[in-house]
């Protein structure tokens, strides 16, 4: 499916060619990488503790082939906020003009994102996009030496389908309907490829995910590296769940 979408198209100016090795044969391909990071939590909120060691173990299966392990990250000090505001500011701009004749019509939390946006001042915005680039070059340092970083994909274990979101970790209350995904979203300001691979299960039996990320345009590192952790881990069988039984 990656290699189908792989092409350049004039209506995208983001859009690349596609790369002159398939992705598939990354997959095909399992390498395990020479260094990587991992953190619980990349130095900026709680996470479970489940998750946290289910994912730590996971990450330490490297180390059982020959990679090095450490806990090293880029500094995503920042990060929240900056993708907090440049989220707001997006849902404005695409979404803005339907509050003064559609509100009623609007999820909350939408609704959320659009005021906070058209609450924006140019202060905030600016100091978003400038903390976004010394984020990226960060990241782009940290890979010079590391050839992945890990994390959880998200905070917490799956939560009862009735509930809209979580609203704690642990002790922590969180503020909005996206903090528990705090670990991928912060991901997504670097541009960088990113994956959540099966992981293990907690004593419930509910999945975990562990986040594998690559420097810029590295996405066949990290599927085949992600491809050698599946094989390592041998859950491939009990993945996915179904969700009546």
């Amino acid at each position: 499916m990656l290699d189908a979408q792989s092409v350049q198209h004039p209506g995208d100016p983001l859009s690349m060619l596609a790369p002159r090795v398939p992705f598939v044969a990354a997959a095909q391909a399992p390498r395990a990488p020479r260094r990587v990071g991992f953190s619980a939590n990349l130095g900026l909120s709680n996470v479970d503790p489940e998750v946290a060691g289910l994912c730590g173990a996971a990450a330490r299966r490297f180390e059982g082939m020959g990679s090095i392990v450490d806990d090293a990250v880029p500094d995503f000090g920042q990060a929240i906020e900056t993708f907090q505001t440049l989220r707001g500011l997006l849902f404005a701009a695409i979404r803005g003009d339907l509050l003064a004749t559609e509100r009623a019509r609007i999820n909350p939390s939408i609704i959320w994102n659009i005021d906070k946006g058209l609450g924006l001042t140019v202060d905030e915005i600016l100091r978003a996009e400038r903390d976004r680039a010394r984020l990226f070059r960060s990241v782009v340092e940290y890979f010079e030496h590391h050839d992945l970083l890990l994390c959880p994909t998200v905070a917490l274990p799956p939560y009862p389908v009735e509930q809209p979101y979580p609203t704690r970790i642990g002790d922590q209350v969180l503020t909005s309907y996206i903090d528990w995904m705090f670990l991928t979203f912060v991901v997504t300001l670097t541009g960088c490829p990113a994956l959540s691979l099966p992981c293990g299960f907690t004593r419930a039996g509910l999945p975990i995910g562990l986040q594998i990320v690559g420097p810029p345009h590295g996405d066949a590192a990290v599927i085949a590296a992600a491809a050698a952790l599946e094989q390592d881990l041998g859950i491939v069988g009990r993945v996915p769940i179904d969700p009546m039984q």
